[in-house]
């Protein structure tokens, strides 16, 4: 029950977040070029996460940018995994980036305000059988 809260909380936040700014599109070259990802899950167990992504903004769409991710998984018990698949997303305002990294068939959203050469917030799963939340932060690489 804690732990439904937890994620219930968790995704209203984000929610909060995408619908307190203006839903017009953003410029999507703002996140085009290599990031680095460095994230924590926080349920269902604690893990971290590092890796890259590497975006491109969508010829003539609105704010939209897709690319890949590679991102290595780190669970409490010192054992890895890698997680790589396609990313799509927008951004929303030149402020707000709302996107999907998609692997083993599942989505993990992801909300977090751009600033600057960085972008932070949260990511959530919200896929029958399979329920995550976590914090990220994508850095541009030089």
């Amino acid at each position: 029950m804690m732990r439904r809260k937890a994620l219930m909380t968790g995704a209203a936040a984000a929610v909060v977040l995408a619908c307190s700014v203006s839903t017009s599109p953003g410029t999507a070259s703002l996140v085009s070029g290599a990031w680095t990802y460095a994230g924590t899950q926080e349920t269902p167990a604690p893990t971290t996460l590092e890796g890259s992504l590497n975006w491109q903004g969508v010829a003539g769409s609105d704010g939209a940018f897709e690319g890949t991710f590679t991102v290595l998984e780190r669970l409490p018990t010192g054992a890895t995994r890698t997680l790589s698949g396609p990313g799509a997303g927008q951004l929303i305002a030149d402020s707000v980036a709302d996107f999907d990294l998609t692997f083993e068939g599942v989505a993990r959203r992801h909300i977090g305000v751009l600033r600057a050469d960085s972008i932070s917030g949260s990511w959530a799963t919200l896929a029958a059988g399979h329920t995550a939340t976590g914090q990220f932060v994508l850095r541009r690489r030089p």
